[in-house]
């Protein structure tokens, strides 16, 4: 990794994103890419929270800790349309303790 004096740095930003707008095809770091799916992860999981309090008032710590330590957005995804529609917490509790999820 080097890293250019200022000048040069804004000078290969400009650059960089002239070839990006002529060529259609952005450049993605391996860290951006990253960043961007955690921020993905923890956007889906904040819904999830504010869709059950909203519907149920409080939920338990143990289930906003059980939703945070899930990384799969397709689960996530899932979980927020079965929380919008769920008649009740426990189900949505029973859902989410199932064994691997299986019933999302």
């Amino acid at each position: 990794m080097m890293i250019l004096p200022e000048e040069l740095k804004t000078q290969f930003e400009i650059e960089l994103s002239h070839y990006e707008e002529e060529q259609k095809m952005p450049y993605i770091t391996s860290i951006e890419r990253s960043g961007i799916e955690k921020g993905t992860l923890k956007t889906a999981r904040e819904s999830i929270i504010e869709v059950l309090e909203t519907r149920f008032n409080e939920i338990p710590a143990s289930m906003a800790n059980t939703l945070n330590n899930i990384n799969d957005i397709n689960k996530l995804k899932q979980l927020l349309k079965r929380s919008i529609l769920i008649e009740s917490l426990a189900s949505f509790e029973s859902i989410l303790t199932s064994e691997g999820h299986n019933q999302i």
